[in-house]
């Protein structure tokens, strides 16, 4: 009986070891999982404050360690040999901290003290952590991002999530400003294995950059990864933004193509990228990118929208040559170090300025040979380019004494300069000296200059009178691209449309679920708003409507024409530039006045043979064009602007 008793004392104790012994574990295993949490949550803070903190939990343990050699071997008694020899044991023993090499029976007779064995216990597991949250965070690659993703479709999270496929100074721009924008949402830069070393030499530097805006990096598979990223939409609360910016754009389309085959549907779910324009038709008639909420948009486009959208543009307008609504006379724009890469802004300008009366010049200046090779593929592709506009190639070099010649000449001269060529640096370097000697000439002239960055050469580009666009910062922002500040017209132009011809819907809705030709039509048009509204009195302004601009294009018929054949002229603009051609309506499809196959138009006409046409189909063109200038104060009012009235330099007040 007794023996029985003992066994059954022996095998509660086992049993109580073993229950121990688990819970030991499992509090160790969810201690660890919190540390990785909060590491992970906090990436960003241990980066900068890391370092610090690791330096004083080591003078800490510097302190726990001398308190022990210095008391815990005090037999001999106290002396200055001693203090001495355990402060230099408790430096050796502190720095074994940075290999995580730690023993507390060094320390003599005071380890068995319970509050000491707590505190060296507190202080060195704190100091390993904070070692072991500085390498992850520093050194540790994607480590650190790979369990910051897992918590986050393992759990979920309440914050927006956004993830960059590519890494250029496009996207580590756009990282340090959504990061502004958005200091709580999470940040993952998709890296692919095997393009590590050999996309870019400075990497490494971009990376670095993207990790101080607080960004995590996950090595990333477009084959067998996609599933991480959707599972983590699918458990994120808050929105999640997939932002594909590769160089090589082909691979963004693919990556788009590969999410909206694998997510379902949701409206929490937003697809970003930057897409080559000889596939904005296929991309356009592709119906598994309309799964999902996808933008596709080009930095071109962006720099070309935000310029003709920005009031500086309409620095070029000729207001002492506009009368009601028309402009008589001729505006000569100049581009300067043309390339096949620059055919999205000169597409936008050609549509940009469009109005009645007026004769539109685009002169490209460079070599005959260079210019006859750069532009050969969009004087080609686009067989009526001269219903829009007249293209001159000059033979013309900037820099040259031709060219200093060509800025005096007061019948051939440009009204503006648009300083566009690869080399940023060769741009600001050509408008500066250009702008001082149209100053020493007494000329005035616009200049507008493509910059990479909007850094110390700004001040000294506005002292010059130039403007710059294009720059990083202006394109590659949280506004621009997820928050489409430049699209808030272009909705309400689109809206416009769905409600004119019956379609019911809110202006999100309709504008997610538009393709990308119908979106560049409504952008087309919304850039060229405030052209017309200068050419009838008035500013594009943020505000309230104050029906002026509605009760005189009623009351002024002569007015409301010009507009409408500025508007006709415009949209055919757009057209051409987009290779369509005119024809006849007997060549056409029956019943239809146009053939998105050849790109053939029956409308391509001159104002004066719309009605031709309008009797043809028994439709009024031209009412069309009329009705929609007309309505231009709501449609600009549904964006949040007004058109206000210009006042003469003879008003006062």
């Amino acid at each position: 009986m007794h023996k029985s008793g003992e066994q059954q004392k022996e095998g509660k104790g086992m049993l109580n070891n073993i229950l121990i012994f688990l819970l030991i574990w499992i509090m160790g295993f969810f201690i660890l999982a919190g540390v990785l949490y909060f590491i992970s949550r906090h990436n960003l803070w241990f980066r900068k404050y890391g370092l610090t903190l690791f330096l004083g939990l080591l003078v800490m343990g510097f302190t726990v360690y001398f308190t022990g050699y210095f008391f815990g071997n005090i037999s001999g008694g106290s002396s200055l040999i001693h203090a001495i020899g355990s402060a230099f044991l408790a430096l050796f023993s502190s720095g074994r901290i940075m290999v995580m090499e730690l023993d507390i029976g060094e320390t003599g007779s005071l380890y068995m003290n319970e509050l000491y064995r707590m505190i060296y216990g507190i202080v060195m597991f704190a100091a390993m952590v904070m070692l072991a949250a500085m390498v992850l965070a520093n050194v540790g690659g994607g480590i650190i991002g790979r369990i910051r993703l897992i918590f986050v479709k393992t759990v979920g999270t309440g914050k927006n999530l956004y993830f960059f496929y590519g890494l250029n100074r496009d996207t580590v721009e756009l990282v340090a400003d959504i990061h502004r924008k958005d200091p709580c949402g999470i940040l993952f830069l998709l890296s692919i294995r095997d393009e590590e070393y050999r996309e870019e030499k400075d990497r490494r530097d971009l990376e670095n950059d993207a990790f101080q805006s607080g960004a995590f990096k996950v090595v990333f598979n477009p084959g067998k990864s996609l599933h991480f990223i959707v599972r983590a939409a699918e458990k994120c609360k808050g929105e999640t933004h997939v932002l594909c910016m590769k160089q090589e754009r082909w691979k963004n389309e693919s990556l788009i193509r590969a999410l909206c085959g694998e997510a379902e549907i949701t409206d929490r779910l937003h697809l970003y990228a930057f897409y080559e324009t000889e596939k904005s038709r296929k991309i356009s008639e592709d119906e598994v990118f309309r799964k999902l909420d996808v933008h596709w948009t080009q930095p071109e486009e962006l720099s070309a929208r935000g310029l003709l959208l920005s009031s500086d543009f309409l620095k070029i307008f000729p207001d002492d040559r506009c009368v009601e609504g028309r402009i008589d006379g001729e505006l000569r724009l100049a581009l300067a170090g043309y390339t096949a890469a620059n055919e999205v802004l000169c597409r936008y300008l050609i549509c940009g300025v469009q109005a009645a009366g007026l004769r539109l010049r685009i002169q490209f200046l460079g070599t005959a040979e260079e210019m006859q090779k750069e532009t050969a593929f969009f004087f080609q592709a686009n067989p009526m380019l001269s219903l829009a506009a007249e293209m001159e190639l000059t033979g013309i070099e900037p820099g040259t004494v031709d060219y200093y010649r060509y800025l005096l000449d007061e019948k051939e001269c440009p009204h503006a300069v648009f300083f566009i060529g690869k080399d940023m640096d060769e741009n600001v370097q050509f408008v500066l000296r250009t702008a001082e000697f149209l100053q020493r000439n007494g000329k005035n002239r616009t200049l507008f200059v493509k910059a990479e960055s909007t850094g110390m050469e700004r001040c000294v580009l506005e002292r010059a009178g130039a403007v710059a666009f294009g720059c990083r910062e202006q394109v590659c922002s949280y506004d621009v691209l997820i928050g489409e500040k430049l699209d808030a017209i272009a909705k309400s132009v689109h809206m416009y449309y769905q409600r004119f011809y019956g379609v019911d819907g809110d202006v999100h809705t309709l504008w997610r679920k538009a393709g990308v030709y119908e979106k560049m039509s409504s952008r087309a048009l919304a850039l060229h708003i405030q052209w017309k509204a200068r050419c009838a009195g008035f500013d594009l302004t943020p505000g309230t409507p104050d029906g002026c601009y509605e009760r005189m294009t009623v009351s002024d018929g002569k007015l409301t024409e010009n507009l409408s054949i500025g508007e006709h002229r415009r949209w055919q603009a757009y057209l051409v530039t987009e290779g369509w051609k005119n024809a006849k309506p007997e060549e056409l499809p029956a019943g239809k006045n146009k053939d998105a196959l050849t790109r053939q138009h029956a409308c391509l006409v001159p104002w004066e043979k719309l009605p031709e046409v309008s009797g043809f189909y028994g439709i009024d063109y031209q009412y069309l064009d009329r009705i929609l200038v007309c309505s231009l104060e709501k449609i600009t009012g549904e964006a949040g602007y007004a058109l206000k009235r210009r006042r003469s330099e003879n008003e006062s007040g």
